[in-house]
């Protein structure tokens, strides 16, 4: 009986925690269209509000995408306005990649968005996502 019971509550946990990343990635794409980006330039603006100005090369580094194929990318991200590009103050030969305000914004959309998401799927408060997550889990 214990043993029902648990193997009951362990595939109703899977099922929330399955329905939670469908809702998370499906507004996540959502986000991504409505912006015009692709999954790379998401991830260099993220990478460059979360360690701020950096070098090309320790762009693609981190990454872990070829220095042309980064280089791509933050061209059009300059191009569109997300990122600007300056001289490191100690070596001027040095260029720094950093966000622009329109950058900044842009992450705090897709954030925001990120946590419509939760909201859409009717989890946004705390009591509504303690009293699904209960109900669930208790049948």
């Amino acid at each position: 009986m214990e043993d029902t019971h648990s193997q009951e509550l362990a595939e109703r946990f899977i099922a929330v925690a399955e329905f939670l990343n469908r809702q998370t990635h499906l507004h996540r794409l959502d986000t991504w269209e409505e912006l015009g980006m692709t999954i790379p330039q998401l991830r260099t603006l993220v990478l460059l509000e979360q360690v701020g100005p950096m070098r090309m090369g320790s762009i693609s580094t981190h990454l872990g995408r070829a220095l042309s194929a980064t280089t791509t990318v933050v061209d059009r991200l300059v191009e569109k306005g997300y990122i600007g590009r300056s001289s490191d103050p100690d070596d001027r030969r040095v260029v720094l990649c950093e966000l622009t305000e329109l950058g900044r914004s842009t992450i705090w959309f897709a954030l925001q968005r990120r946590g419509d998401g939760w909201a859409n799927a009717g989890l946004g408060g705390y009591p509504a996502r303690a009293e699904i997550v209960e109900a669930v889990l208790s049948g």
